[in-house]
C-alpha cells in the first residue's frame, strides 16, 4: 500500500471518528436540553408548591385570629346570704 492509499485511509479513519463523535456530542446536547429543561419545569412546580404552601399558612394564620376567644374571667365564689334558690338565709 502507498503512503497516499495510507494517508487516504488514515483521513478517512479520522473522517468517521469525527462524525461519530458529532453525533455523540449532538445526543449528549439533546439530553443536557431535556434535562434542563425538566430542571425548569421542576423549579416551576417548586415554586407553585412553595406559593400555595405560603397561602394555606397564612390563611391558617387568620383562621387561628379569628377564632381567638376573649378569656373569660372565671366565676368567683362569694360569701351571700342567699342560697341557690334565691332564699334569704
Amino acid at each position: 500500500m502507498s503512503r497516499a492509499e495510507e494517508a487516504s485511509n488514515d483521513v478517512l479513519a479520522i473522517k468517521m471518528a469525527a462524525e461519530e463523535l458529532f453525533y455523540s456530542i449532538d445526543s449528549l446536547t439533546s439530553i443536557v436540553q431535556q434535562s434542563y429543561e425538566s430542571a425548569q419545569g421542576f423549579c416551576v412546580d417548586i415554586n407553585t408548591a412553595k406559593t400555595e404552601l405560603d397561602a394555606l399558612i397564612w390563611a391558617a394564620e387568620q383562621a387561628a385570629d379569628d377564632d381567638e376567644v376573649t378569656p373569660v374571667e372565671p366565676a368567683v365564689c362569694q360569701d351571700t346570704n342567699v342560697d341557690a334558690n334565691g332564699n334569704v338565709t
